[in-house]
């Protein structure tokens, strides 16, 4: 779900010649993030078995509010032109 929102975004917001970079970026943080989450979920549990849904369930809350906040509708010129001659 969090790979299709980014990719959405950066439809929206990045120019086309730069979405390439972007999402090079975006899925090379996204492996490296892979790799740590599931180090660190694994210390979590071997502490307390409940800690990592614990701290996972606060982190989709925070970040579901954030986006609420800071994210908006926002559509680039490009996407408007094609709308309008297809």
């Amino acid at each position: 779900m969090v790979f299709s929102s980014i990719l959405s975004l950066t439809t929206d917001y990045v120019e086309q010649e730069y979405r390439g970079k972007i999402n090079g970026f975006n899925n090379t943080l996204a492996y490296i993030a892979t790799g740590l989450g599931s180090y660190m979920g694994g210390q979590l549990y071997e502490g307390n078995p409940q800690f990592p849904f614990q701290i996972s369930i606060g982190a989709t809350i925070l970040a579901t509010v954030i986006t609420l906040l800071f994210v908006h509708n926002k559509k680039t010129k490009e996407v408007d032109q094609d709308v309008e001659n297809p």
